[in-house]
């Protein structure tokens, strides 16, 4: 099967000849300037044929018959003038002008003038030279074409060939692995089958081997069973057991089992103490079981409140309550001195703890942090005392130090001194100086005690001396 038709060489000619047809036309056309006609115009304006160099330009308003003129119909009769040259017109159109002056035109339309039919032998001459060079080469051209769409079909003819070896190759290669596959699966199948029957073989050998060996166990512990009843009953006729009346000899009758024989008159006869009366503690005619006891106990352990309150005389105290009870106080020594302090808000840092109230450790309210700030586990009101110790110096010396308790961003002044405290009024020898100050912190507040003094100014030193925190 060919990839594209073969040329149809008759259907060739014949549209040859029809472009051919006009070649004498053409060839005059391209021996001289073009031709410029227009279409007649149909105006009640004078006519005014323009004439140019070279151009031929029709402008007429005769021939025209209205038919219908409502419907916009007419009927126009070209000039003889009009076709005076052969080719087609460069522009044709109708031009409308109404009373008014107000001018319209149609749209563009062709006019081809065509030529007449007389030759000389010249002309014909040239027209079929002409012409034969003009099938010559679209003989060529049919060749070329020909020639252009064998080479392409043979082409194609090769790539399928190609494309069907390889497809070919590739069919042998996968029929190879089928072969290859099917016989795996075939070995595969013939070791399954043989590792089956192997280990039906085994398997039995395995049922076989351990009914016999259970066989023989049930047989040998049957053995020893009877062996071990029989000599049991042989140590039991063997046994020193008492007669009947040595039984009775040796035991208590029932009839000898008698409130006054065993003694129970000398018994109380009491019920037990429920919950209440163990709680209570002031039946006289109860027994007490040891859960009892406890109730009494646990009854007896003054609460949280009872110890704050302080007045009942009849309960007991826990080591743990009268420790949760005594309110928090804790007391830390000096912290490291500050030197050269000339920024507001510098922390200042308290020492470790020395001690405290009983259990202060286990019942801290807050959580002393890395930089000697606190943050409080609990909402409490507090008194926080400390002493302070600064060195002025001679330095662009401060005129007031303050070492301020923060709650938050909340200041609280706590350890204050000022240069009305010196009787030159300037601070540059070494101060000491208390505070107290109650605090009020809910949880998760931080407490921190920082540094105020004059703007641009410094001390030489400033040391946090003591530090306590108590509840209140």
């Amino acid at each position: 099967m060919e990839l594209f038709e073969e040329i149809d060489v008759r259907e060739t000619k014949f549209k040859a000849k029809r472009i051919l047809a006009s070649y004498r036309r053409l060839s005059r056309i391209a021996g001289q300037d073009e031709i410029n006609l227009r279409s007649p115009i149909i105006s009640d304006m004078p006519r005014t044929p323009s004439s140019y160099t070279n151009k031929s330009e029709v402008i007429s308003s005769d021939g025209i018959e209205v038919k219908d003129a409502k419907k916009g119909l007419f009927q126009y009769t070209f000039p003889s003038e009009a076709f005076g040259v052969a080719g087609p017109y460069e522009r044709s159109y109708f031009q409308f002008t109404d009373k008014n002056g107000v001018v319209a035109t149609t749209g563009d339309f062709e006019v081809i003038v065509l030529d007449n039919t007389d030759l000389t032998a010249n002309e014909a001459e040239t027209i079929i030279s002409e012409y034969n060079k003009l099938v010559e080469e679209l003989q060529q051209l049919q060749k070329k074409s020909i020639s252009d769409l064998r080479q392409q079909q043979e082409d194609y003819v090769i790539e399928l060939a190609q494309a069907f070896a390889e497809l070919k190759s590739d069919v042998a290669t996968l029929e190879s692995k089928i072969k290859t596959y099917e016989t795996g699966v075939s070995k595969t199948a013939t070791d399954a089958q043989t590792a089956i029957n192997k280990t039906k073989s085994d398997a039995q050998t395995a049922v076989d081997t351990t009914a016999t060996n259970a066989k023989n166990t049930i047989s040998t512990a049957a053995t020893n069973a009877a062996k071990m009843i029989s000599d049991a009953l042989e140590e039991f006729k063997a046994g020193d057991f008492y007669t009947k009346s040595e039984a009775d000899n040796h035991f208590a009758k029932t009839a000898d089992l008698t409130k006054s024989k065993v003694g129970l008159g000398n018994v109380d006869n009491y019920a037990t103490a429920n919950q209440t009366d163990a709680e209570q503690g002031l039946a006289g005619n109860k027994f007490i079981t040891p859960m009892g006891v406890k109730q009494h106990v646990d009854s007896r352990m003054a609460d949280y409140s009872e110890i704050s309150v302080g007045q009942s005389d009849d309960k007991m105290i826990s080591p743990k309550t009268l420790a949760d009870t005594i309110k928090f106080k804790e007391v830390f020594k000096e912290g490291i001195a500050l030197s050269n302090v000339a920024n507001e808000g510098t922390l200042v840092p308290h020492g470790d703890s020395v001690g405290g109230s009983l259990n202060h450790v286990n019942n801290r309210p807050y959580t002393v942090n890395s930089d000697g700030s606190f943050t409080f586990k609990r909402a409490t009101n507090l008194i926080v005392t400390g002493g302070m110790k600064l060195v002025v110096g001679d330095t662009n010396p401060t005129d007031y130090l303050h070492v301020n308790a923060y709650v938050n961003n909340a200041l609280n002044e706590f350890i204050a001194l000022g240069a009305t405290a010196a009787t030159n009024g300037t601070l540059r020898l070494t101060w000491s100086a208390m505070g107290q100050r109650v605090i009020s912190v809910n949880s998760g507040d931080v407490l921190s005690l920082k540094i105020g003094l004059r703007s641009g100014k410094q001390a030489f030193a400033v040391q946090l001396t003591s530090l306590k925190i108590e509840e209140v």
